[in-house]
């Protein structure tokens, strides 16, 4: 927690669990580099980013989250770790500007078709077949919150970022934890890099380090720190 926890908050939060699709089970031996040690490792990075560059919280708090429990069988449980947070901030009365999940934002390219959508058309038109952007998500309500972050993260970083405010039945849109969230009325939207739209690793054992883009993961957190700020 950065800030004084009075003031409103912006919560930020990544899953640290991981999942082997072919049992369904949390699963010892999925590496997770994708989903979601990237994540969690830009949680860390924006987290020592807001303590060392001292910015301005004298408006508002910041809160970094690792949750459990975010994979299957316990996917859309109360037991999920995210579930259990928002319970609690909502049962404090704590008021919440936002919160962010960072789900999968390590895997990019350039390569044509690298990029699938829930509707091919008229997304692959609108946002192009290139797996080369970071995606920001939310639902109908968070039509404002995605326009600022977008906005903000614009000012700091030239890796692309593209918003969708979608309903639950767009596939997913609603798979991370910002979903608990919105349940007790917080607006919460997820960072992705679109996961299993463009990264056949997911759930795999080839989801390894070696798959990473760094320096593009850098950019979505020199973005996101200028969210934080503002």
């Amino acid at each position: 927690m950065y800030g004084d926890p009075t003031k409103p908050r912006i919560v930020v939060g990544a899953h640290y669990d991981v999942c082997d699709s072919e049992i369904g089970n949390p699963a010892e031996g999925v590496p997770g580099a994708d989903d979601n040690a990237s994540g969690v490792s830009g949680m860390l990075e924006l987290a020592r980013l807001v303590q060392e560059n001292k910015i301005d919280l004298s408006s508002h708090s910041i809160e970094f989250v690792a949750y459990t429990l975010e994979e299957p069988p316990y996917f859309r449980t109360e037991q999920m770790g995210s579930y259990i947070h928002a319970a609690d901030l909502k049962n404090k009365n704590i008021e919440v500007k936002f919160m962010v999940s960072l789900e999968m934002i390590g895997y990019f390219s350039d390569a044509v078709n690298s990029q699938k959508y829930p509707f091919s058309f008229p997304m692959s038109q609108i946002f192009g077949d290139q797996a080369n952007f970071i995606a920001i998500i939310g639902g109908p309500l968070e039509f404002l919150t995605l326009n600022r972050v977008q906005g903000l993260f614009q000012k700091e970083s030239t890796l692309p970022i593209y918003k969708l405010s979608a309903p639950a039945f767009v596939q997913g849109t609603d798979w991370s934890d910002h979903v608990n969230y919105t349940k007790f009325g917080y607006s919460a939207i997820m960072l992705t890099d679109t996961s299993f739209l463009r990264n056949s690793n997911y759930h795999q054992s080839t989801d390894t380090i070696d798959t990473i883009n760094f320096e593009k993961m850098a950019d979505v957190v020199l973005g996101m720190r200028n969210v934080l700020k503002n």
